[in-house]
């Protein structure tokens, strides 16, 4: 999810389920995509859809269309609503989920299921996630507006926003967050497929328990303790896992804000005025620099305007 919503247009090639997830992922961020001999994209009653997937014949002609401006989705979007951040911590929590994920299948098979188990889901509805949007939009436009803010967000907030964000989506029963002792719990039941190539699906159902933060400019993620089908790994195991892809995949996309800022300028208008995000008091708490830089946002008010916040619940 991080790479695709870091890219400035996408290119389809072949035909894996994480193809597809990303595709997918893709066209809800309104990213440029382009197909090279890959999915097809079907209506209902089966007949194509060439328009929601332009295809192309070859690499070079592939990446013409792909360097179409990218377009915003639904409106305002997600950024001016204020839920970047909240979403940046959430796509971490995927990319820990993946990556270990894929590390158990390929090193601790019979603790993997072919089988998705039922995940808790979040029951608050319509009014916790106005809550969860009110606070990010609070803390948009403090920022936007150049002035110090914090933002405080539960494991209610982040559940509202898994159960009811479009950008989340991927996200959507097969993840749902606790934070206990100032820790994320991450329960999961995520579809990955067989790193041994076999035709079938596996299922990556787990309890993780990690600690995020973000300070001088970086995300991290440590992951205290993975447990799967009740059974709970070893710690030398589990930092196996973390060194061999969790590190890579947050490095990575640490690497991306800071050498190829233009591919996500958005992200960088808003991680440049985050001084830190710790965990504390059971709450995700990010805390803007002392003196922030007005921001401005995509098609949003310029400096000295008053900023119009996103209305909860709406895109």
């Amino acid at each position: 999810a991080i790479l695709v919503r870091s890219a400035g247009a996408v290119i389809v090639v072949g035909g894996s389920w994480g193809t597809l997830s990303e595709l997918a992922l893709a066209r809800r961020a309104g990213i440029p995509v382009v197909g090279l001999l890959s999915w097809p994209v079907l209506a209902a009653d089966g007949h194509p859809l060439p328009a929601a997937l332009p295809t192309a014949a070859s690499p070079a002609s592939a990446v013409r269309p792909a360097q179409t401006p990218r377009r915003p989705v639904g409106g305002s979007g997600c950024f001016l609503k204020g839920c970047l951040l909240a979403l940046v911590v959430l796509m971490l929590l995927g990319v820990a989920i993946g990556g270990l994920g894929w590390y158990v299948t390929r090193h601790a098979q019979p603790f993997f299921s072919q089988d998705p188990v039922a995940i808790r889901t979040f029951e608050g509805g319509e009014p916790a996630f106005a809550a969860a949007q009110a606070k990010l939009a609070a803390f948009n436009e403090a920022l936007t507006a150049g002035k110090p803010a914090t933002v405080a967000l539960t494991a209610d907030d982040l559940n509202a926003l898994i159960a009811r964000q479009p950008e989340a989506a991927s996200l959507r029963g097969h993840l749902f967050v606790s934070i206990e002792n100032n820790q994320i719990v991450a329960e999961t039941s995520y579809p990955l497929t067989d790193p041994a190539g076999r035709d079938q699906r596996l299922s990556f159902n787990a309890r993780l328990v990690l600690d995020a933060s973000y300070a001088s400019g970086d995300f991290a993620l440590l992951v205290a303790r993975l447990e799967t089908l009740g059974h709970q790994h070893p710690r030398a195991f589990v930092a196996s896992a973390v060194r061999h892809y969790l590190n890579d995949a947050v490095q990575s996309f640490n690497r991306e804000r800071h050498e190829h800022p233009e591919r996500n300028p958005e992200l960088k208008a808003v991680t440049d005025q985050i001084r830190e995000i710790v965990i504390k008091d059971n709450q995700v708490v990010a805390t803007s620099v002392e003196h922030p830089a007005p921001v401005v946002l995509p098609g949003g008010p310029p400096p000295g305007a008053t900023p119009v916040a996103g209305t909860p619940g709406t895109r």
